[in-house]
């Protein structure tokens, strides 16, 4: 008889686990399905010291770091690079610095262990038998009938392996123990996937079946992720244990030959990395997660140091291993908190079957006031598109950003919703610029959705397009081989709008500002090292033949090629240069609106009945940037300067003066702040914008996350020209 589901009790908070029996590798596979209540436990929150307060309390030549692995565990470095797990100051109390308690707590019930893992195909599947037990409700199956069920072929393969052969094993696995035929008990069933996967035992994931090159790559990776540390600001320390002091560097090579190298690169194939909800699942688990690859396993607190160490190499033996490491890599780093665009957009490049999902399967892991606004639904009588829409509305309404305009890129739009809602289903053919711009400062968006489908925003028109190239190849060797014929003209000796040269304005838009001079903490490039780099190889006035991507081991170069696959570089009938979206065209007008980081393209149109504007995609446009053209130039001397922060595609600036070296995180450019307003300082929370800064208004208690001195009244007190923008 085949397995027929009995309802969940809400009530009771249940859900369902399964106890797999003991087996050898050929027995068949059976389970006992059961009901049991998930109770979260009560947490005692144990006071420590902050990262900040802690250095205070460190010897000279000593600093402290956040780790995301061993829950939040505090490292400790001293002046010459050696680290430690224990305070360099006898004295201080441990309790101040120690790591965290984790969940679940010791004694907790039910015991289970969640599995991750890719449900792979549906074709010839296996037969699994079932004794089903749940509190008899007059259902027709008696309890402890005797049932079978079929399950995927992946599935059966780790229940397989994972199966001990003398004592059952308790499971938590999504495509058992939710009713997937039942679309109410589905979308009760995701929001509790937080809960589910922070009260496991422990997460296990299984990536497949082993390869003869399996053992090899499981232990390098073993290895090499015992040699580092990573901190929640993603910078890497020395390992206290480490045996191999300097493989924590970028500049370091590993000594691995040929055969190894292509071990490493064919476990970082396998498709559990390219999966949606495996996200969630190995964020929310604890230190203890462990990853399977047939009968090897890894702890997943090691494979990810390792991933961190062999993607910050400046050397990798070949393009295709640093293209697998660049989808995987921000997996390995924590993203819970992240901001919301962050999440949406690695959530497009991932693999579902349903693409409501692409919502739902980052619920567990967004800020929980917009994930309890959104009720997962999974009628089918509601579109996708619509669930989009929602999103984004919730999300503006919540936050008065408009951060998620920049997902929209018209030649990923598969959906018949508005231009202006992103279609999260289909994976952008671009990278990201909006990590890079900082085009409105950090102001509040003004916006007004008009029903049926008319968002109405508030900004300026900056420039307009005159010119558009042909659009860069999506393969990066295709890049190299049309690179010089896409160079503008009299590169050398062009002057800029900005005063500087073209060629200087160029090479900084093909890293979108990414340079040592704007981001002094990271280890890219200065303006004169790129353009030197830019010279030598890639310009039409290199003294060589066109490089081959084969011949490319410059992370340089290569992250390069990252940001500009697939983009259109434009210029202004003002003369700025420019990346833009895959369509862009002549016309499209760049647009600097109230509440998005990015520059926005914006299409103008007009029909008898209607007029307004539909949304290209985001663009980066040099000299255009930092607020200009709100707020006009910066001062002589002034210079934004940026770092990374943990929330993703976001970055914390600062205003730094060139000559006298002062650094404030107040734009110089804007008056004193209103006498009712103060600026307040706290952490990010979750549901933040990536980028903000906190103000309250003494009179009426009101808290807003941007400046007050860039609303749209105080803009137009200064004589800024706003415009509204009805999209479409």
């Amino acid at each position: 008889m085949s397995l027929k589901y009995a309802e969940l009790d809400a009530d009771l908070q249940q859900i369902r686990l399964l106890d797999l029996h003991p087996g050898n590798e050929q027995d068949e596979i059976r389970f006992t399905l059961k009901h049991v209540p998930l109770v979260a436990p009560s947490r005692v929150e144990r006071k420590r010291l902050t990262t900040s307060d802690l250095q205070n309390t460190l010897p000279p030549g000593w600093v402290t770091e956040e780790t995301s692995q061993y829950h939040y565990r505090f490292i400790f470095e001293d002046a010459n690079e050696n680290t430690t797990w224990v305070h360099p100051a006898p004295d201080c109390d441990p309790s101040l610095w120690q790591e965290l308690e984790e969940l679940p707590p010791s004694g907790f019930q039910p015991a289970f262990e969640a599995l991750s893992y890719t449900w792979g195909s549906e074709q010839d599947p296996e037969t699994a038998f079932v004794d089903y037990k749940y509190p008899s409700r007059n259902s027709e199956q008696a309890i402890g009938q005797r049932l079978t069920t079929p399950i995927r072929k992946n599935l059966a393969a780790a229940l397989r392996a994972l199966r001990h052969t003398n004592k059952s094993r308790t499971l938590w696995v999504d495509a058992v123990c939710i009713d997937q035929s039942n679309g109410k008990e589905r979308g009760s069933q995701v929001k509790r996937m937080s809960q589910l996967y922070n009260l496991a035992q422990r997460v296990v994931v299984w990536l497949g079946p082993s390869t003869p090159s399996t053992s090899i790559a499981i232990t390098t990776l073993q290895y090499l992720g015992t040699q580092l540390e990573v901190s929640r600001n993603q910078a890497r320390y020395r390992s206290p244990k480490a045996t191999e002091p300097e493989f924590f560097r970028a500049s370091t090579p590993l000594p691995y030959d040929e055969t190894t190298w292509q071990a490493i690169n064919e476990i970082m194939s396998c498709s559990w990395f390219e999966r949606l909800w495996i996200w969630q699942e190995i964020q929310l688990a604890n230190s203890r997660a462990m990853v399977v690859c047939g009968l090897h396993e890894i702890e997943w607190q090691c494979l990810r140091k390792a991933i961190i160490c062999l993607y910050t190499k400046d050397e990798l033996p070949f393009p295709e291993l640093r293209q697998r490491l660049e989808v995987i890599e921000p997996l390995a780093f924590e993203c819970l908190g992240s901001s919301v665009y962050f999440l949406l957009n690695i959530s497009r490049q991932r693999i579902c079957s349903e693409p409501k999902d692409h919502i739902y399967g980052m619920l567990s892991i967004c800020g929980p006031k917009l994930a309890s606004k959104i009720k997962p639904d999974y009628d089918r009588s509601v579109g996708y598109h619509e669930v989009f829409k929602d999103v984004f509305l919730k999300y503006l309404d919540q936050v008065n950003r408009l951060d998620l305009l920049a997902g929209c890129e018209e030649t990923s739009r598969n959906h018949a919703g508005p231009s202006w809602v992103p279609d999260w289903s289909r994976e952008r053919r671009t990278y990201p610029l909006y990590g890079f711009t900082f085009a409105s400062g950090i102001s509040r968006s003004e916006a007004r959705y008009i029903n049926p489908g008319i968002l109405q925003v508030r900004g300026i028109q900056a420039a307009v397009i005159h010119n558009v190239t042909e659009l860069t190849p999506v393969d990066y060797g295709d890049i190299l081989k049309t690179w010089r014929d896409r160079e503008p003209a009299n590169l050398i000796n062009r002057s800029y709008p900005t005063g500087e040269t073209l060629l200087d304005a160029y090479c900084a838009t093909l890293r979108a500002g990414y340079l040592r001079e704007r981001w002094p903490i990271h280890a890219g490039p200065s303006q004169e090292e790129w353009k030197a780099q830019y010279l030598s190889t890639l310009s039409s006035l290199a003294n060589n033949e066109t490089p081959d991507l084969g011949n490319i081991n410059n992370a340089d170069i290569l992250w390069c090629l990252k940001l500009i696959r697939g983009r259109a570089f434009f210029e202004t009938h003002d003369g700025y240069v420019g990346l833009g979206p895959p369509s862009a065209q002549s016309g499209d007008a760049i647009c600097i609106l109230l509440g998005c980081k990015a520059p926005m393209l914006l299409r103008p149109f007009s029909t008898p009945t209607q007029d307004g504007f539909r949304v290209v995609g985001e663009c980066y446009v040099h000299g255009l940037d930092d607020g200009v053209a709100l707020l006009g130039p910066l001062p002589p001397d002034w210079r934004v300067q940026l770092g990374k922060i943990p929330s993703g595609y976001a970055a914390a600036h600062t205003y730094k003066n060139l000559r006298t070296g002062e650094a404030k995180e107040d734009d110089p450019r804007l008056p004193p702040l209103p006498e009712e307003w103060e600026k307040v300082n706290r952490a990010r929370e979750p549901d933040d914008p990536a980028l903000f800064q906190c103000f309250t208004n003494e009179r009426t208690g009101e808290e807003i996350n941007s400046d007050p001195r860039l609303m749209a009244d105080e803009l137009r007190r200064q004589d800024l020209n706003l415009q509204t923008f009805s999209l479409y």
